[in-house]
Parts: C-alpha cells; sequence; structure tokens
C-alpha cells in the first residue's frame, strides 16, 4: 500500500518544536505541540511526498454523547489511505458557550490525529525542561519509559485495575481516547504521567 510508506517517510521528514508552553507553580512545567506548528511543518513535506489529507467530526453511532474526530491521509498516487481517529464528548467545557466548545474541541481533537499521524507525543515531560529551573526544585522527573514499564507491569498483574486508572484520569481531557490504547506506548503524555503517580501512591 503506497499510502503505509509515504506516511513512514513522512514521520522521518517532520520536525515539529513543542513552542507551547506551560509553568505550573510548584511542579515542573511542561511544552506543548501548536497546531499552528505541526500544520507549518507538515505542509510542505506532504506536498512533496503526494500526501493529503481530511479531517471529519461527526457522532458515534453507537453513543450519540460522543463526537468521533477522524483523519484520513491519502495517497495522490494510487488513492492508498490510511485512518486515525479519537473520541471525545460532546458537551460544553467549562466557561465557553457550545461554539467556543465546538472551536476548542476541534483544534484539539485535529491536533491530537496530526499528532498520531506523525508519532508525535505531546507528553508532559519533554528533554528540554531545565531540571534546575525553579519550578522543578526538590522534584524527581522520571521518563517516559520508566511510566511505562510501571503500568506495563500493573498491566500484567492487574488489567482492570489499569483500564480503569486509565478511564477516570482520562474522561475529563478533550482529544484523549477514553479506552486504554492496545499499546501504552501510544497513552498521552500527561494522562501517563497521572496514571503513573496514582499507581505509585
Amino acid at each position: 500500500m503506497e499510502i503505509a510508506k509515504l506516511v513512514a517517510d513522512l514521520r522521518t521528514k517532520v520536525t515539529v518544536s513543542k513552542n507551547g508552553k506551560v509553568s505550573m507553580k510548584g511542579r515542573p512545567g511542561y511544552g506543548y505541540y501548536k497546531i499552528d506548528d505541526i500544520y507549518n511543518e507538515v505542509k510542505m513535506p506532504m506536498k512533496e511526498l503526494g500526501i493529503v489529507t481530511a479531517v471529519t467530526h461527526s457522532v458515534s453511532e453507537h453513543n450519540p454523547e460522543m463526537i468521533i474526530a477522524k483523519l484520513v491521509a491519502i495517497a495522490v498516487k494510487d488513492g492508498s489511505s490510511l485512518e486515525f481517529s479519537v473520541s471525545t464528548k460532546d458537551d460544553n467545557l467549562m466557561g465557553q458557550n457550545e461554539y467556543q466548545t465546538a472551536g476548542s474541541k476541534c483544534t484539539y481533537t485535529t491536533k491530537y490525529l496530526y499528532g498520531l499521524l506523525l508519532c508525535l507525543d505531546d507528553g508532559a515531560f519533554d528533554a528540554d525542561i531545565k531540571l534546575d529551573s525553579p519550578e522543578n526544585s526538590g522534584h524527581v522527573v522520571v521518563s517516559r519509559e520508566d511510566m511505562i514499564k510501571v503500568l506495563e507491569e500493573m498491566n500484567k498483574n492487574n488489567p482492570q485495575g489499569l483500564k480503569q486508572l486509565y478511564h477516570e484520569e482520562a474522561k475529563p481531557l478533550v482529544g484523549v481516547p477514553k479506552m486504554l490504547p492496545n499499546s501504552l506506548q501510544y497513552i498521552k503524555g500527561s494522562v501517563l504521567k497521572k496514571v503513573y503517580d496514582k499507581i505509585k501512591k
């Protein structure tokens, strides 16, 4: 399938910096990908490789309270395609009206879909965070790999417990799948850290 090879090539050509920064008083800050940064980095490589994408949002056939966002990557040469999807609850975000909520969820789910396409991890802990910065004082930063190892161990011993913990932490977030991914490597970084913290308590 042509599109599979093209997407593999695309992932080696695109590098996106986390230009969005969040500072958290008394806790390590973190960086995140901004949708504009992803668009700017991916447009030209996609054009050169002959890839077009389309994003749609629709109400789930099985649960009318859920919105399904899909991204389809299509190879111009032969029409082959790959599909990525995420879901979010169809409710208003705190402090926003329905139109603002729709815009916010569209942005977040679209960003997350492109993250899946490009294998980006919008994790809470990043290599560019300075461990000696004031906001990180007194905190030990655990690597993503080490956190995943802890979750994998729990998944062996108590898979239902891990699924429940994941669901509790993912449920309030926009653009994050509410079901535990088949591979723990695909867990969004911010959810991974919260689940890890609960396991280690």
